[in-house]
């Protein structure tokens, strides 16, 4: 798993994640979601398409990152999920 984001002019964070966001290699973007989430208010947009693999750890993980930010009047949209991704991410309440 490989995270990086960018933060525009006008406070939009982009966060790019490639691999697998499973138990394994969720540790990289729980960092990165983490410190962008209890930070700001600003919106944060996860690009998902090159992410393989999503469990329940990755899941769980985009969920606190939505409530983390939500709390601080931020959101969390998530973009470009494979669409074999959509199911379960829509089931948690982030629909792509």
């Amino acid at each position: 798993m490989s995270a990086s984001a960018v933060r525009t002019d006008d406070g939009v964070v982009l966060l790019v994640l490639s691999g697998d966001l499973d138990i394994w290699g969720a540790a990289d973007a729980a960092a990165m979601l983490e410190s962008v989430s209890a930070e700001t208010s600003a919106t944060v947009h996860v690009d998902l398409r090159a992410v393989e693999v999503i469990d329940a750890v990755g899941l769980a993980l985009l969920r606190r990152a939505h409530r983390n930010l939500h709390s601080h009047g931020g959101r969390l949209v998530v973009d470009r999920a494979r669409i074999e991704h959509i199911p379960l991410l829509g089931a948690c309440g982030l629909t792509p």
